[in-house]
């Protein structure tokens, strides 16, 4: 099991996607960068979609640069790998919210 988390664009096209597995605590950390741990069904995402507006996506990304609650997982060149991948999710929802005013985050 895993937590497979789509970004799509008002259109249904999934814009980016990021996967943690299911004992990666940066997954129970990913959902509270947006406030969605109901989203979050333990070993995976709930299945559910949550639309979310321009100033949630900025909120987000802010919690991301303040958030210390980050986990150091697998060896240095993979933590980097998952923190650049988040980091691009969050920002290519706050590009497309501002083209589209939303973007919609499927928790699978």
């Amino acid at each position: 099991m895993s937590h497979d988390i789509y970004l799509s664009n008002k259109d249904g096209e999934v814009i980016s996607h990021v996967r943690f597995t299911m004992g990666d605590m940066n997954a129970i950390w990913f959902y509270d960068l947006f406030d969605a741990q109901k989203y979050n069904a333990g070993v995976s995402g709930s299945g559910k979609n949550k639309t979310f507006s321009l100033p949630q996506m900025e909120k987000a990304y802010k919690n991301y640069l303040n958030d210390k609650g980050i986990y150091q997982t697998g060896n240095q060149e993979f933590f980097t790998w998952q923190q650049n991948e988040i980091l691009k999710f969050i920002k290519n929802g706050i590009e497309t919210a501002k083209k589209e005013d939303s973007v919609t985050i499927a928790f699978c």
